[in-house]
């Protein structure tokens, strides 16, 4: 079931006005750094001069985002299938859909 919910979530669409972006046009890349973990780039930072940016990330079981930063931009997880924990200064935190 948990993979049903993530293939109709990669299906969606970003839509903001004048722009509508269709998840499934946007292929999978590879993570530069952190291996198990794939990305779609929905909006880039640097589509957005800095300000945000969104992304589709699929991680592997047993894989890991590592500890990291996205200064200054705030990074907001949205789990939808499987699970995980997650560490934020600290503070242990369960990620389950």
């Amino acid at each position: 079931m948990e993979n049903v919910v993530f293939e109709e979530f990669n299906e969606g669409r970003f839509e903001i006005p004048g722009i509508t972006i269709q998840f499934k046009e946007i292929p999978w890349s590879k993570h530069p750094t952190f291996e198990g973990v794939e990305l779609k780039h929905i909006v880039t930072s640097k589509e957005t001069g800095g300000a945000y940016s969104f992304h589709l990330v699929r991680i592997a079981p047993g894989k890991s985002i590592l500890d990291h930063i996205h200064d200054p931009q705030l990074e907001t997880h949205e789990v939808v299938a499987g699970k995980g924990t997650c560490i934020n200064d600290g503070h242990k935190i369960e990620y389950i859909p």
